[in-house]
């Protein structure tokens, strides 16, 4: 940590004191609008397999199912390649499932059910259809005709896309950032730039920066004509091991950059860390500048980016 201006000013005369100040201040990251629900994205994942779902609907509360499903993956099997995605809540998009075999529990190998869109068998046909019985899949096709998989995918889709919003705080914390950066280099004619890489920036403004990650990517980079201020943000307003990887992460970053005239601001916020604040003054000790959003309302960054020379 290096000592502000601003810290004296607020009577704060040794680093714990300032933690305890960045601390104090910690609070839940703002959101934005777009924080809850990308519908745009979770509408094209669900569109993804629509023609495969109309199929799979003409099967949906019909008498006689499984006849008429092993029909259908016989005249159609592409209709297979949408049932991961009825299934699988992770977003990934898997097609091979190892699964225990009932009949073998102690089996490791377990059993293999292939759900790409290779050449149908009846065989595979019915090996599929026990996949979608013993999933619970085939009861709710098979005893609803009023079941919508269009809107069920959609649903899905949406439900999978809340797991974006932990990105979505941290481009709210960005925003935010943006918006103190823009005021400052309006009035202290200051120059900034967004995610770019070490060597576009060293491009940008004809600087060597003196370090090995040339092609890692930073939120923010401020040049004040003398210095350059590389600027991470992010927010967390519930705890975990991310914020302990995230700590360490930074404090190497900051070993890694070794130019004399280039300073490292990382810029953190949300309630997660009032658990988690054991890494936190492990990279406040080792970071010269980490901030919050109350920090730089005092006026801490703007008293940073206006530093010329050590």
């Amino acid at each position: 940590m290096k000592s502000l201006n601003v810290y004296s000013k607020l009577g704060l005369g040794s680093s714990e004191q300032v933690f305890d100040w960045l601390l104090s201040g910690l609070s839940d990251v703002p959101r934005d609008w777009d924080y809850f629900v990308n519908w745009e994205k979770a509408r094209r994942e669900s569109d993804r397999f629509s023609g495969e779902i109309e199929l799979l609907q003409s099967v949906v509360g019909v008498e006689d199912f499984d006849q008429v499903f092993l029909d259908l993956l016989i005249r159609h099997p592409s209709v297979v390649s949408a049932i991961p995605s009825l299934l699988v809540r992770t977003g990934e998009r898997v097609e091979f499932f190892k699964m225990v075999n009932p009949s073998e529990p102690k089996r490791l190998s377990g059993q293999i059910f292939d759900l790409s869109c290779s050449p149908m068998s009846m065989k595979r046909a019915r090996e599929i259809l026990e996949f979608v019985e013993r999933a619970g899949l085939r009861k709710v096709l098979a005893n609803n005709k009023t079941f919508s998989l269009k809107d069920y995918l959609f649903g899905v889709e949406a439900g999978l896309d809340s797991n974006g919003r932990k990105n979505r705080s941290g481009k709210a914390m960005e925003a935010i950032v943006k918006n103190y950066l823009a005021e400052v280099s309006e009035v202290f004619q200051l120059e900034y730039v967004e995610q770019k890489s070490i060597a576009d920036i060293e491009k940008t403004w004809g600087v060597d920066l003196a370090t090995r990650d040339t092609k890692r990517r930073y939120d923010f980079a401020a040049f004040n004509g003398t210095r350059v201020f590389l600027i991470e943000t992010n927010g967390y307003n519930s705890g975990g091991s991310k914020l302990k990887s995230t700590a360490a992460e930074y404090v190497d970053r900051v070993r890694r950059i070794q130019g004399k005239n280039v300073d490292f601001i990382w810029i953190t916020d949300g309630t997660g860390w009032v658990g988690s604040h054991q890494p936190l003054w492990q990279a406040f000790q080792a970071i010269d500048y980490l901030l919050n959003l109350k920090m730089i309302a005092n006026g801490c960054l703007e008293e940073i980016l206006l530093k010329r020379a050590d």
